[in-house]
């Protein structure tokens, strides 16, 4: 088994960039989620509502980017501006229509689940096979996509079995448990159409989890195109 791509996102909610390789620390990917939108009174913003997450319109259309000093965030009329600065705060609420703001993540994680997110090429055969096309991997926002449909591989555990994956030849991961999937993934994005059925073949053919989530046991580097070791 191999990664196939590796995907960070700065800013929680939004897009996320592209990566030929990472250092993993403790935290996951580093820089991973490190930001996210604020509403006003104080719980993160998301396209979801919950005790924890407040609903901001418009986040999805958003992408963030690493750049030398911090996370900066490319709006839909082209405008880039680093967060964490008056103007991004202004075109912010000026694009949700809310008087929201970007913050840096504190002591309250901005992770769903875990650190670090993996999706598996088989995952998405058996979710395309449900829907009748293909699905594309980016709706789930996964930060390590994995090539398990490898000849030869065959004989791999199913991803409920995992316990260890090594990336590379550094990384450790402890697998936590599968990654509980809700409507974010039927959303419209800057680069996706709104897809109702992707939710429901979730649930009709993984019982409404797709993926894994993990912790780090072992920092590293990682590149796309590394091995991967499953430890059961």
């Amino acid at each position: 088994m191999r990664i196939t791509s590796l995907t960070r996102y700065p800013v929680k909610s939004l897009g996320g960039e592209s990566l030929e390789a990472v250092d993993v620390v403790l935290r996951g990917l580093a820089g991973d989620r490190s930001w996210y939108v604020q509403t006003e009174d104080g719980r993160i913003g998301s396209a979801k509502s919950s005790r924890r997450f407040g609903r901001v319109g418009g986040l999805l259309d958003l992408a963030a980017t690493t750049g030398p000093a911090g996370p900066v965030v490319t709006f839909p009329d082209g405008a880039v501006h680093p967060v964490g600065t008056p103007d991004a705060d202004a075109a912010l609420a000026a694009h949700t229509g809310q008087p929201v703001r970007f913050a840096a993540e504190d002591d309250t994680s901005t992770f769903d689940a875990g650190p670090v997110h993996l999706l598996t090429a088989s995952a998405l055969r058996r979710l395309a096979d449900a829907v009748g096309e293909e699905v594309d991997g980016r709706r789930f926002r996964a930060n390590v996509l994995l090539d398990d449909l490898l000849p030869g591989r065959e004989d791999l555990p199913p991803e409920e079995a995992w316990r260890t994956l090594r990336l590379g030849p550094e990384v450790v991961l402890r697998v936590e448990g599968l990654m509980p999937r809700c409507v974010m993934v039927t959303m419209a994005t800057r680069d996706l159409p709104a897809d109702r059925r992707v939710l429901r073949a979730v649930h009709a053919t993984a019982g409404g989890s797709l993926g894994v989530w993990a912790t780090v046991v072992q920092p590293g580097r990682v590149a796309a195109g590394d091995e991967v070791r499953v430890g059961t």
